[in-house]
């Protein structure tokens, strides 16, 4: 399972470079955490969120 989440998130970063954005370190590194099953996607989502909800204010 871990291996194919690491495809997952590999892939997905990957999109986002190539699509011009940035990927934050704290998305990276919930990311991580999401591969090592230590969280949920739920909780690798509310982090970016909140990561954005920050940025924006």
């Amino acid at each position: 399972m871990s291996e194919q989440r690491q495809h997952i998130v590999k892939e997905a970063l990957a999109n986002q470079r190539l699509e011009g954005l940035e990927v934050s370190k704290e998305a990276q590194d919930a990311a991580q955490l999401w591969v090592k099953g230590k969280i949920s996607v739920d909780e690798v989502i509310r982090i970016i969120k909140e990561k954005h909800v920050r940025r924006a204010e």
